[in-house]
């Protein structure tokens, strides 16, 4: 996997995080719907009843894949946190933080640093090379 791949799981991972936790919403609207439509006066299972507890429980199956994908990226942040604190060039690594980490834009970046975003893209490439270099992450 190559740097650029490897550092941007962390969005991807972000993104996930967020589908699941949409979908879960979703579902839990799916369950109140069902649940309003249903007659008090009435005990036994009915299908609105059915439909309810499913929905709940698909609701809860993506609460729990979210948990499960955020505990992932809070690893997979660490890690790379880790990495690039260490980067031989200082600015690199708080480029790529900034980048990957942060979620800014090349140009909000340049904009922070008063750089042109030609250059701040510029560096971003010297410091995925060296990210590569240091970490073998080609």
């Amino acid at each position: 996997m190559d740097a650029d791949k490897y550092l941007g799981q962390l969005r991807v991972f972000s993104r996930l995080i967020a589908m699941k936790r949409r979908e879960a919403e979703m579902w839990r609207n799916v369950a109140l719907g069902s649940a309003s439509g249903m007659d008090a006066d009435r005990v036994q299972a009915s299908p609105n009843q059915d439909r309810m507890a499913d929905a709940v429980s698909r609701a809860m199956d993506y609460e729990k894949a979210a948990e499960a994908l955020t505990r992932q990226l809070i690893n997979l942040q660490h890690e790379i946190v880790e990495k690039l604190d260490n980067m031989p060039t200082t600015d690199y690594g708080i480029l790529l933080s900034d980048y990957y980490v942060h979620g800014m834009t090349v140009q909000e970046i340049a904009a922070e640093w008063n750089y042109s975003w030609r250059h701040v893209q510029r560096m971003k490439v010297d410091a995925l090379k060296e990210f590569a270099e240091k970490y073998g992450e080609s």
